[in-house]
């Protein structure tokens, strides 16, 4: 993460990026009154550029401030579509490690419409479908993708479930699952102050 260093005027004083350890220290801060903001959030995570309020009045005293990103997250959309009409109640399986090491595995049911929506944290997963009946033949599990989306048209894509050979006792069907993505950081930042002539901020994942 960066960090950036204003004076009251909104002057910038210093700029600084956190280290593996999530610190930055600010070094020979004359007295005064000054604002820390997040400037660039750390990958996959979003940004808070809330500003931090602090004076510098004594020497040799201590300031600590923490701020909390929260992961990026999207939403996964899941059409099923079925000659037979069968598509409500169909389970997907959706499993995969988020861009920020979280592992996801999550359960979700199509509703009357065949669809269904997930939000999921930005990442590579697989989806599957479960509990298929006999007279389908299974599909290929699918990986994709979900990203931090604004206000854009939804990502997706598809894959197609191959037919059995028609039989009396089965209805012959072909079913496709769709997914879209539509939209779119949880990890914390610690800032610690250090009046005097050090300010000393932590970031910690």
């Amino acid at each position: 993460a960066e960090f950036t260093l204003y004076n009251e005027n909104g002057d910038v004083v210093q700029k600084l990026t956190t280290g593996k350890d999530g610190k930055v220290t600010f070094k020979e801060v004359p007295y005064g009154k000054y604002t820390v903001k997040e400037t660039k959030a750390p990958k996959y995570y979003e940004l808070d550029d809330t500003a931090i309020p602090f004076e510098i009045l004594e020497n040799g005293k201590t300031l600590t401030a923490t701020k909390t990103n929260k992961p990026e997250y999207g939403k996964g959309t899941f059409i099923k579509t079925s000659e037979d009409g069968v598509i409500e109640g169909i389970e997907l399986h959706i499993y995969g490690t988020s861009n920020t090491g979280a592992a996801v595995d999550e359960t979700v049911v199509t509703d009357k419409n065949g669809s269904v929506t997930i939000k999921l944290l930005t990442g590579t997963y697989t989806v599957e479908e479960i509990k298929i009946a006999d007279r389908y033949i299974s599909v290929p599990t699918q990986t994709f993708k979900i990203e931090k989306t604004e206000p854009l048209p939804p990502k997706g894509g598809r894959f197609n479930q191959r037919l059995k050979p028609p039989k009396v006792d089965r209805i012959p069907a072909r079913r496709y699952l769709l997914f879209s993505q539509q939209f779119f950081l949880s990890t914390q930042v610690s800032i610690f102050c250090y009046l005097h002539n050090v300010i000393f901020m932590s970031y910690v994942q």
